[in-house]
């Protein structure tokens, strides 16, 4: 019985100590490719602004107030990307800048929920993507992502 109990004792502890560890992490600093990430975004941004004001009227109350708030959203995004890609020009860094990102995912967030109220046609639907993709290139040098760290080795008796 003493046998079963140091076995089991020795699976356990290998299972901890084999275990790999998640750990938090940003993507490695680069200031001059965040920079050109964000000259892209701040650019993508007004077009798909400029491409939403050319959409045709709508005649239906609720769908044109949707618009213009999408459209305000809009015009806070550009703004906010404008003075990210400035700032990092300008040579601040992440912990300078992080407020701006921050803020640009924010009011992302709240666009998204205005546009699902909104009658979005195909000429936008594009610029809404090549945008979400500029986005999603700049997120991992703010945001931090787990990533899976390799299992220590293992002692063999």
């Amino acid at each position: 019985m003493g046998t079963r109990i140091i076995v089991a004792l020795g699976v356990a502890a290998a299972l901890v100590i084999g275990a790999t560890s998640v750990q938090a992490q940003t993507a490695k600093w680069d200031q001059a490719k965040v920079s050109a990430i964000a000259d892209q975004l701040a650019a993508s941004v007004a077009d798909l602004r400029d491409q939403v004001r050319k959409q045709p009227p709508v005649d239906s109350p609720p769908q044109r107030k949707a618009r213009y708030q999408v459209l305000q959203d809009l015009k806070m995004i550009e703004s906010t990307s404008k003075q990210l890609a400035a700032d990092l020009r300008g040579g601040e860094g992440r912990e300078e800048t992080q407020p701006a990102y921050d803020r640009l995912q924010m009011l992302r967030r709240d666009a998204a929920e205005h546009a699902r109220s909104s009658d979005i046609r195909e000429p936008v639907l594009g610029r809404v993507v090549a945008t979400k993709d500029l986005l999603a290139q700049i997120a991992p040098y703010y945001e931090v992502t787990s990533v899976q760290a390799p299992a220590p080795p293992t002692l063999v008796q």
